[in-house]
């Protein structure tokens, strides 16, 4: 493959806006995405009809509505999308990434431009890791661990955005539904047994001071979330077709 540049890439992404305050950050984030010349998909989850409009009028940010519930077929359906219009690169985060989508991602392909053969991975600085909270941290630094010995480089997976080549991102289509979160997991290490190389760019991506708190319902969040992680890359590593 040649330079990665942004005309060959497509943000991809999910949508669910389950109130005002959801609504207005995802909006904020494909605008920003739209703003810096980024092609999007975005699969919608169920938000109201409205704001798929809202979002639809978006320039060229394309919303596709997924045809079956959950985390992980919404996932794929966006992707799906993106390598059936021929995307050499594909730039997945989750809708709340405002500030990195404004701030960071040119960045992030600047850094993937050097090798576009590789996966690539939007990864905190430790200093950045310890704004989350203390669940968040413990959780996320043992995925991590095990990734990092898993795919052979030493970083931070759990932050979100990653850069996929298009062959990479069709495993993300073998994941199994009941995967969640893991997807991503699954995918890294099914890209590195592929042959894949796996590349970390490093960054400051702090917590928004709005989901710094720390509660019951957080907890049990981000329990679940290292289960289905740790089951993302269990799958990955002993996938057969």
């Amino acid at each position: 493959m040649g330079p990665l540049n942004v005309g060959e890439l497509v943000v991809v992404t999910i949508t669910l806006a389950r109130g005002a305050e959801e609504e207005a950050l995802i909006a904020r984030a494909l605008q920003n995405a739209s703003g810096a010349g980024f092609s999007i998909i975005a699969s919608d989850g169920g938000s109201r009809p409205e704001f798929v409009e809202r979002i639809r009028s978006i320039p060229r940010a394309t919303v596709v509505v997924s045809p079956a519930a959950g985390l992980v077929a919404q996932i794929k359906h966006a992707l799906a999308a993106a390598v059936d219009r021929a995307a050499d690169w594909i730039l997945y985060t989750e809708p709340d990434k405002d500030v990195f989508l404004e701030e960071h991602a040119m960045h992030l392909i600047e850094a993937a431009a050097r090798d576009a053969d590789a996966v690539w991975v939007a990864a905190r600085t430790s200093r950045a890791l310890a704004t989350f909270p203390k669940i968040q941290q413990f959780t996320e630094q043992t995925i991590n661990t095990l990734t990092s010995d898993a795919v052979g480089v030493p970083g931070d997976y759990s932050y979100g955005p990653m850069i996929l080549p298009s062959r990479a991102a069709t495993y993300a289509l073998e994941a199994p539904d009941r995967l969640g979160w893991g997807w991503r997991h699954f995918v890294l290490a099914r890209a590195r047994r592929a042959g894949f190389p796996i590349a970390l760019h490093t960054g400051d991506y702090e917590c928004p001071v709005a989901q710094r708190q720390e509660t019951d319902a957080e907890r049990i969040h981000r329990l679940k979330q290292l289960t289905q992680n740790l089951d993302g890359l269990i799958e990955g590593l002993t996938w057969s077709p």
